[in-house]
């Protein structure tokens, strides 16, 4: 796992090197491997900080498209979501993200359930679904609007 997630170095090339020292490993027992220690140790440490994450009393998240190549039919041009949601800056250090094949409100609403806090976002309504929070805005999304209307206001563009 270390070759493959800290050094860059595919399983497939993993597996030639070990052909060159005489030892017979293929690339899918390796993948094999990863599964099952993900599935064994990964996500258990994972649901442990998520609910470490939904006791604190400020959370902040956001979503990103990704493209994923997948076996289900689904076009590879179409869009999936990368979820993030990070601890603030005065609580314990957790940044989590999650895989959605959509960008559903329903996966924010799913996440988050049990969190009573602050949830800062930008302006998709698609975390307006998540119950038992207080939506704060992003700094940075406000000043691009107070920019804007500013530089309009000054007569420069």
């Amino acid at each position: 796992m270390y070759q493959k997630y800290s050094a860059a170095l595919p399983l497939d090339r993993q597996e030639r090197i070990f052909k060159d020292f005489g030892i017979e490993l293929s690339k899918q027992n390796m993948a094999n491997w990863i599964i099952k220690t993900s599935e064994l140790w990964l996500e258990p440490f994972f649901e442990r900080l998520k609910r470490e994450l939904l006791k604190e009393t400020f959370i902040q998240a956001d979503e990103n498209p990704l493209r994923v190549l997948t076996k289900d039919g689904k076009d590879s041009n179409s869009k999936s979501y990368m979820w993030l949601y990070k601890s603030g800056s005065f609580g314990k250090k957790i940044v989590l993200y999650e895989y959605t094949p959509s960008r559903s409100g329903k996966n924010a609403k799913k996440f988050l359930e049990g969190f009573k806090g602050f949830l800062q976002t930008d302006d998709y309504s698609g975390y307006n679904s998540v119950e038992n929070v207080t939506r704060v805005g992003c700094f940075a999304h406000a000043r691009r609007y107070y920019t804007i209307g500013l530089v309009l206001y000054m007569g420069c563009i």
